[in-house]
């Protein structure tokens, strides 16, 4: 009887841990999806020359750095504005002027990714334009069709 429960006590434990670490690693794994669905995407562009993947890859880098300053004043203001929601008695003044910030630098970075956008599209020729343009097109329908469903899915709730 002692070992059985025994037993079930350690099968309930590992399975907490297990439960545990994959809570831990699956943000891991998503970063890593994306960051490899990133790198296909330049795979998917037809006939991509050496020169243009490494000028792809040069301002690819450039505009990352650019960001990376921007990525954090917003993870920041997240936290901030998280902070003043749980306050006793919440700052609307204080929370709206958060909100302003992060919006004015959440257009400067899509900005930001426009021109990086536009520089990389400059070096393709025609026919690659072509391809990126529909996939594009593609990723766009897809967004589109998850909003909807997403949209109906509360609806009938």
């Amino acid at each position: 009887m002692m070992a059985t429960i025994g037993v079930a006590a350690l099968l309930v434990g590992s399975t907490f841990a297990q439960n545990a670490q994959t809570a831990q690693t699956a943000p891991a794994k998503k970063t890593e999806f994306r960051k490899e669905k990133r790198q296909d995407m330049m795979a998917d562009i037809p006939n991509l020359t050496k020169e243009q993947t490494v000028q792809i890859k040069k301002i690819k880098e450039e505009a990352r750095e650019k960001v990376a300053p921007q990525r954090k004043e917003i993870k920041d203001l997240r936290s901030k504005l998280s902070t003043l929601k749980m306050a006793e008695k919440p700052d609307m003044k204080q929370i709206n002027g958060l909100i302003d910030q992060s919006a004015k630098i959440k257009a400067e970075m899509e900005k930001s990714r426009t021109v990086y956008e536009l520089e990389v599209r400059s070096i393709l020729t025609l026919e690659q334009r072509k391809v990126v343009d529909a996939q594009r097109n593609e990723k766009m329908e897809i967004r589109e069709k998850k909003h909807i469903e997403h949209k109906e899915m509360n609806q009938t709730k």
